[in-house]
């Protein structure tokens, strides 16, 4: 199902049999290992994403991250806040161990970003501001502008979420 020249989206069961093209320009993952509840398996599925790739193609993951909610987690004790958990159904990535395993299958990562300062700002200090939190709010949207992340400089501490682009 075409939706622009050149670009087809596909849903495809990576934990089934498929088929499926292997000269993809570009994959994006969205907050979709994470709900794999196994290393392995999501080691399993990275590699089958990568074999779609052509040469030079890049693999886009906005996944969540082990490191970010620990930074996270670390402020708010500091500030006296609870923790932030991590849902029963994620497995959040080890920004380490993920690196590494795309290195040792040959592709290099080429950029890491995160939303740390959008974090650090709606759940590290608003909570302390304001007890009753409401996500639907001008802070949040004073957080989200997309300079404020620059102003700030967090952008891969305190990220729950981080993009890594990875290129073969």
């Amino acid at each position: 199902m075409p939706v622009a020249k050149n670009v087809l989206f596909k849903q495809v069961d990576f934990l089934g049999k498929y088929t499926c093209d292997n000269d993809y320009d570009l994959i994006i993952s969205q907050r979709f290992l994470i709900n794999l509840m196994e290393w392995p398996l999501q080691q399993k599925v990275l590699l089958d994403l990568m074999s779609k790739l052509k040469p030079g193609g890049k693999l886009l993951m906005l996944e969540g991250s082990r490191q970010g909610v620990d930074s996270l987690n670390e402020l708010r004790r500091a500030w006296a806040l609870d923790p932030i958990p991590i849902k029963w159904h994620n497995l959040f990535l080890d920004d380490g161990l993920l690196i590494s395993f795309m290195q040792q299958n040959g592709y290099g990562l080429v950029e890491q970003d995160g939303l740390g300062t959008y974090f650090m700002l709606t759940r590290g200090i608003r909570p302390t501001l304001d007890a009753d939190v409401n996500w639907d709010c001008d802070f949040n949207r004073l957080a989200a502008l997309p300079g404020m992340r620059d102003l700030l400089g967090f952008k891969t501490a305190f990220s729950r979420l981080k993009l890594f682009v990875f290129q073969r």
